[in-house]
């Protein structure tokens, strides 16, 4: 079975070498405090109201998919080994 959360890109720092440093954290259902900005976010900030995620990637054509503002689907599921 494979678990699910929906994250927001917050940050996007680029180093040498072409590293870039990703930084995300769960939807937020109010994003200017006021109104719900989907249902769905609602549904998956009632399963993930907090967290944070953090990931130095290598490879340029993944980094430049990661846009702040972007939201993701995150896809846990068991490896084996």
């Amino acid at each position: 079975m494979a678990v699910v959360a929906k994250f927001k890109v917050n940050s996007v720092e680029s180093f040498e070498h072409g590293y870039v440093n990703v930084k995300m954290s769960p939807v937020c259902p109010l994003a200017d405090d006021t109104k719900v900005t989907s249902a769905e976010d609602g549904s998956f900030w009632q399963a993930t109201p907090n967290g944070k995620l953090e990931m130095t990637v290598n490879n340029p054509l993944a980094a430049e998919q990661l846009q702040p503002g972007d939201s993701y689907y995150l896809t846990f599921e068991r490896a084996d080994g």
